[in-house]
């Protein structure tokens, strides 16, 4: 926020985002340009397969990350995540933050997410290994902000269940792209068993720009700066 009023020009990657910037008052000018992640993912997704450290040979799977505070840190709200993983039919990879490592051993749910049949631990992942990882997926469950935008690419293009209670991507939640589940055990389940059943997503360009963001910035720092 302390930013935002410093600065004189302000490059917000949605109508919404520019709508809180004028809602915190800010002086500047304000200007809609996309988000630059969906410019990295256009530069880099062609790259990933061989850039990538891990080979995936699973299929159908889902991708699942968690690190946020509130959901690791708590284990009657972590303890009740990982159960309904286990006890669901579904197969998922799940690279694991160091936080959540941390937890995980601190709570005793390690070990159980180790011995199981349907989740493959992975230590945490490159940006080459997540890319490769969202493109080969069925879905996607998680409490990231990022992955809630990369997800919507056009090569990506994944649905995504948010692990959390509010989310701070809400474009992504109203064009379709995600749904936010919460973390009360039942949701997550009957979500998952939803989705499985039909993972798709609208065919349509992503809230979150067309890839070309950078160059409309060092357009517009060009234009109103030299």
């Amino acid at each position: 926020i302390a930013t935002d009023h410093l600065s004189e020009l302000l490059f917000a990657p949605t109508k919404n985002a520019k709508n809180n910037l004028i809602n915190e008052k800010v002086h500047g000018k304000i200007f809609i340009t996309g988000n630059t992640i969906i410019d990295s993912i256009n530069n880099y997704e062609k790259f990933s397969s061989k850039q990538s450290q891990i080979t995936i040979d699973k299929s159908n799977f889902i991708l699942m990350t968690l690190h946020r505070a509130e959901n690791v840190d708590n284990k009657k709200t972590l303890f009740p995540i990982v159960r309904t993983i286990l006890n669901s039919n579904a197969d998922f990879i799940f690279p694991i933050h160091p936080r959540t490592i941390k937890r995980l051993k601190e709570f005793k749910l390690f070990e159980h997410l180790m011995k199981s049949d349907n989740v493959l631990l992975l230590e945490s992942v490159g940006y080459f290994e997540m890319l490769e990882l969202m493109k080969k997926c069925s879905f996607i469950v998680t409490d990231s902000g990022g992955i809630q935008e990369e997800a919507t690419s056009e090569k990506i293009r994944k649905k995504v269940l948010v692990l959390r209670k509010t989310t701070d991507r809400p474009e992504a939640v109203f064009e379709g792209f995600s749904e936010l589940i919460g973390t009360n055990p039942q949701k997550i389940d009957l979500a998952i068993k939803k989705t499985l059943k039909n993972p798709t997503v609208p065919h349509k360009q992503s809230p979150y720009g067309n890839g070309h963001a950078s160059e409309k910035i060092v357009s517009l720092i060009k234009k109103n700066i030299y």
